[in-house]
């Protein structure tokens, strides 16, 4: 009840508001009892001193009514005894002063008092000032008339008699005064009992008032700092101890904006980094398993080295292949270990300090069993948190097969370029030594045909004719041959060329031809300038349009010269082309047409020819270090495409 009570009333959103708010609460009841204490100690004593100072005063009067009462007695009784005029009258003055003085005393204690004992004391007050003021009368006129004892009765009796009646006066008065005197006395006690009854109420107040201060802070210390604190801090250290135990810490309930709300927040965002951080770790381990499972697997060479060119950490299985050593042994040693080169190696280590990488360097070792690996190099600067150099990570590929492979491989294209050589030379001697016997052939079958056809018969004559038309291609074949070779003997004459000029030139020279064929020739503009030997370049351009005219069954034959950015060279070079909608190429042809002396049709189809250009073509592209392909559609027109090699 007490929980849900404190749950409803507003508190502040800080702790040491809430802490202070409870203190202060505290401290007020403290105070607030305190000042019930002294002001009930002080009631109690000011209404004792007032009490006391009130009765004293009431006591003294009823003790001065005594005396005064005693004082009148003996003045009355020393009035019978007064010799003379003056002593009665001055006595009597005196007596008159204290019953005077007794009257104001009744009228103050009638004040003071409401009762009927006070009324007797005033009545018997004026009954003693008439007894008195009698007896002086009666004194005075005895002192006038000693002699005179006449009358019904004695006057001297008379006074006697009033005498013993001023004495019972004065006793029933000093019996009044001493009844109001006990009154007073009585009073006084049943004042004294109601003041300590007050003050023992006051008393039960002040502790019941001190004992819920008490039980309020016992609440205070049992809710706010036991449950409210105490219960809160005890969740968030828990949650923290199950974590440091490596369970699974639950999530810190928050409650409030106050200041454990905001450390059980920091606690969950703690919790929750840790989880994450966990994770990560136990990512990171297997990564890293899995990183030094392949690093072990790997069929290269993989090392680091410190700063030193010790081996720091990895040393992987191929390593202790390629090298001999085992990863015990060169841990923490220098590496290459009893190598030779160390001078070059330490170059290369200077190089990685300064955080550059070595991509594909080449060098020899020693192995441990005294034989020389080869090997390529691919390593990277390792960095500390700060960003320094801390070391390298090397990869290193055993290319001793390579590199025998190589040097049998440099041996075979020596062997190869000194065959195509030899082969070159041979069919320029062969092309241009045959084409004298071939022209002397042709020259008499044609002087035979004119100056003895009419010795001939028909059979002869057709057989002279095909000896001619032979010798004609044979030269043909010949001349291209001679082309091929002069090709790759003679040396390009490359220079920065426009490209544009080289076509327009080629298509000035095939005006006659592309009109005769119905052919229109579409240039792209601004074609780029490029480093080659133009006459061969223009020899290409040539071959590829008058093929496109050739073989093209269109009424209207459309051709496409231009360029593209390299998509499909992967050099980053210009990719020309040469593009017409003539009969197109079977797939399975596509590289067949490059052949020398290869035709797909027919000797006299589609204008003749050798088969020769193609080739041709191919090889003034390969001797400008580009390439050459088609893409072609079986009767859609086909499209060639070559580059002019990387030093455009």
């Amino acid at each position: 009840m007490f929980n849900r009570f404190l749950n409803r009333v507003p508190m502040p959103k800080s702790l040491q508001r809430q802490f202070m708010l409870a203190l202060s609460g505290q401290a007020v009841l403290i105070v607030a009892g305190a000042l019930i204490a002294v002001y009930g100690m002080y009631f109690s004593s000011d209404t004792t001193k007032r009490l006391a100072e009130e009765r004293l005063v009431h006591l003294q009067g009823t003790q001065d009514l005594v005396a005064h009462a005693l004082f009148i007695e003996r003045g009355a009784y020393n009035l019978l005894t007064a010799d003379s005029y003056d002593r009665v009258r001055a006595g009597y003055l005196e007596i008159l002063k204290k019953i005077d003085s007794l009257d104001a005393i009744v009228l103050c204690l009638g004040h003071a008092e409401n009762n009927l004992k006070v009324l007797d004391l005033y009545q018997a007050s004026q009954l003693l000032r008439n007894t008195v003021h009698i007896v002086a009368q009666l004194r005075l006129n005895i002192l006038n008339t000693p002699g005179d004892f006449s009358g019904p009765a004695n006057r001297q009796e008379t006074l006697r008699h009033f005498h013993t009646g001023l004495e019972l006066q004065v006793e029933s008065l000093t019996a009044a005064t001493h009844d109001l005197s006990v009154r007073f006395t009585e009073d006084y006690q049943d004042g004294i009992r109601q003041l300590t009854f007050k003050s023992a109420r006051d008393q039960r107040r002040v502790l019941a008032f001190l004992a819920g201060s008490v039980l309020f802070a016992w609440l205070f210390s049992r809710y706010f700092l036991g449950r409210h604190v105490v219960m809160r801090l005890r969740r968030i250290s828990e949650c923290l101890k199950m974590d440091e135990t490596g369970a699974v810490p639950q999530t810190v309930p928050v409650e409030g904006e106050d200041e454990i709300s905001h450390m059980a927040r920091a606690v969950n965002r703690f919790l929750d980094e840790r989880r994450l951080l966990a994770e990560a770790q136990h990512s990171l381990r297997e990564r890293e398993e899995t990183l030094r499972a392949i690093i072990d697997a790997a069929p290269a060479a993989i090392i680091d080295l410190d700063l030193d060119g010790n081996i720091h950490s990895i040393w992987n299985q191929a390593a202790e292949k390629m090298f001999g050593w085992s990863a015990l042994e060169v841990m923490g040693r220098p590496f290459p270990v009893l190598a030779e080169g160390l001078e070059e190696f330490g170059n290369l280590q200077e190089q990685i300090k300064k955080g550059l990488s070595l991509n594909g360097h080449e060098a020899c070792r020693k192995k441990r069993d005294g034989t020389i690996v080869d090997y390529s190099i691919h390593a990277a600067p390792l960095y500390d948190p700060e960003g320094r150099v801390s070391g390298n990570i090397g990869v290193l590929v055993d290319i001793t097969d390579r590199k025998l492979l190589d040097g049998r491989l440099q041996q075979k294209n020596a062997d190869l370029e000194r065959s195509n050589a030899e082969l070159e030379d041979f069919a320029y001697i062969v092309s241009h030594d045959l084409k004298e016997p071939l022209r002397s052939i042709h020259s008499f079958s044609s002087f035979l045909l004119e100056d003895h056809r009419e010795n001939l018969n028909s059979e002869g004559i057709s057989h002279l004719d095909i000896v001619r038309q032979s010798a004609k291609r044979m030269e043909a074949l010949l001349d291209d041959l001679l082309t091929y070779s002069r090709v790759g003997r003679v040396e390009m004459a490359k220079q920065p060329t426009d490209l544009s000029r080289v076509v327009s030139g080629v298509l000035d020279d095939l005006r006659t031809l592309l009109a005769e064929k119905n052919a229109s020739v579409l240039v792209a503009k601004d074609m780029p300038k490029v480093i080659c030997d133009h006459v061969r370049i223009g020899e290409v351009f040539r071959n590829l349009i008058e093929n496109a005219v050739k073989y093209n069954d269109h009424e209207k034959k459309h051709i496409e010269v231009g360029w593209l950015p390299d998509k499909k060279s992967g050099k980053g070079v210009p990719v020309f082309y040469v593009r017409d909608n003539g009969i197109g190429i079977r797939e399975k042809y596509l590289d067949t047409v490059f052949k020398i002396f290869k035709r797909l049709h027919g000797r006299e189809e589609y204008g003749g020819g050798t088969g020769s250009g193609l080739t041709i073509t191919r090889k003034i592209v390969e001797r400008h270090r580009g390439r050459i392909w088609i893409e072609s559609e079986f009767g859609r027109g086909s499209t060639f495409y070559f580059t002019l090699g990387p030093d455009l």
